[in-house]
């Protein structure tokens, strides 16, 4: 039996309960149209479509052969819909986050197969024992020489992965420097999961539909919320070849791109000391985006799944609700020069446009949908000369990024966000937040990023 998350409600579940008397088949189809508003403490939830198509509501109307109470309906429904699993790793990353016993049988392996000649393969094999499902990719690409070894350490794999899935910790270390560290609070990991799917190139566990990245940090207005990062991984692939349910032999670059990236290459390849390599920085990003687009195509994309518009927004009212429950004072985003700047990349207009207009327009309408005020600049310290906000480009390296360093010591830098009152806060926690609910974020589309 599938259970909601806590925090969580379900419109088509509430309506169903809320329903007047038992019904047929094709009335329950007529009641349970998208678009009907559930009122629930005094705010106004339509039903969507993505939730229907996502239920088992059609399955359980065709088999039905009399009419339904609502009790009869809501319990089918719960016995066999598909919902989400929510997990939170909270805390810092750790080298051996598995318990002592299972670190052991870890460490006596590695000492099996120890190999001081072949470093990667002993890192590969190390992370792999401990439930990083990356490193095992890594492990199949090496070959013969990383066989047998890595047949033997599928199964303590397999109990550390499941280990892992029941204790979460941070995978990835904060994006705050050690000179911001005074003032981070906490440290989170959001992940959305969702059953029976496979996508092996997530940066979590295959089942990973989405997730984000946010640090709560000692501002000077109060605990702050700073969504650092809302990424999924396998509506990026889908969105970067363009379609969904692609297999890897289905799908290559055009003629044209391919004649492009041939022409790229040679000249990239061709270029030499002392010559005219002007036009170098001018062609990598365009080699870059080809180069990236042709491997997506090679690996495919995952079948369709829910959440495809509107998964920045599912973890948006996810990290509103954990701070109502944390009794945060405020709730901002990391705009996207921040973005650009940790990995070390030009700022595109996409990844712009979805961190500075759309990400802070739909916090607003989640903040105002619960009776908060509308958008502010919210002061987030940065402290270090190691603190930087943007990146340009290297007139001395074409192709390369140098770091816009800040002058000073201590510095403040504002996002955009939403100040919570305890009103507010009150309220999202009586209330929850709605499983399926948003406006389709544009940039998660479809649209180009170029």
């Amino acid at each position: 039996m599938a259970s909601l998350p806590k925090g969580v409600f379900s419109v088509l579940q509430d309506l169903i309960e809320r329903a007047p008397q038992k019904m047929a088949p094709e009335q329950w189809r007529k009641y349970l149209s998208p678009g009907r508003k559930l009122e629930k403490d005094g705010m106004s939830f339509p039903l969507r479509k993505d939730e229907l198509d996502y239920s088992s509501l059609d399955q359980l109307l065709d088999e039905a052969e009399r009419s339904m109470s609502p009790d009869e309906l809501a319990q089918g429904l719960q016995d066999t819909r598909t919902l989400p699993k929510f997990k939170v790793a909270q805390g810092k990353a750790r080298v051996s986050p598995l318990s002592p016993e299972l670190d052991k049988e870890v460490k006596a392996l590695i000492k099996q197969w120890r190999n001081p000649e072949d470093a990667p393969l002993m890192h590969a094999l190390n992370q792999y024992a401990r439930g990083d499902v990356h490193s095992g990719r890594s492990l199949e690409y090496m070959g013969e020489r990383a066989a047998k070894p890595f047949a033997a350490m599928r199964d303590i794999h397999a109990r550390s992965a499941a280990y892992l899935d029941e204790h979460p910790i941070p995978r990835y270390p904060s994006y705050r420097t050690k000179t911001d560290a005074k003032d981070l609070e906490s440290y989170e990991e959001l992940m959305t999961e969702w059953p029976g799917l496979d996508f092996k190139d997530s940066h979590f566990t295959p089942s990973t539909l989405s997730h984000s990245r946010s640090s709560v940090i000692r501002a000077p207005g109060g605990r702050t919320r700073v969504i650092d990062e809302i990424q999924s991984d396998p509506h990026q692939r889908a969105r970067d070849i363009g379609e969904y349910g692609v297999m890897p032999d289905e799908m290559s670059l055009s003629p044209e791109e391919a004649e492009r990236l041939e022409l790229l290459t040679e000249r990239l390849r061709g270029r030499r000391p002392g010559e005219d390599n002007s036009d170098i920085r001018t062609i990598i990003p365009e080699y870059q985006d080809l180069r990236q687009r042709e491997a997506a195509l090679k690996k495919g994309s995952p079948d369709p799944m829910p959440y495809k518009d509107s998964y920045a927004s599912l973890e948006l009212r996810k990290n509103l609700a954990r701070a109502a429950e944390g009794d945060e004072d405020a709730i901002s985003i990391a705009p996207g020069r921040m973005q650009s700047s940790r990995y070390q990349m030009k700022l595109k207009p996409g990844m712009k446009r979805f961190y500075d207009q759309e990400l802070p327009k739909e916090l607003e309408r989640l903040v105002r949908s619960y009776g908060g005020e509308g958008l502010e600049n919210i002061e987030v310290p940065l402290r270090g000369r190691k603190a930087y906000t943007d990146w340009r480009p290297n007139p001395d390296k074409p192709g390369m990024m140098t770091r816009d360093l800040l002058a000073e010591l201590r510095r403040s830098i504002h996002y955009k966000g939403s100040k919570l009152s305890p009103e507010v806060k009150q309220r999202i926690r009586k209330t929850g937040i709605p499983l399926f609910g948003a406006s389709p974020l544009a940039v998660l589309a479809g649209e180009d990023d170029e």
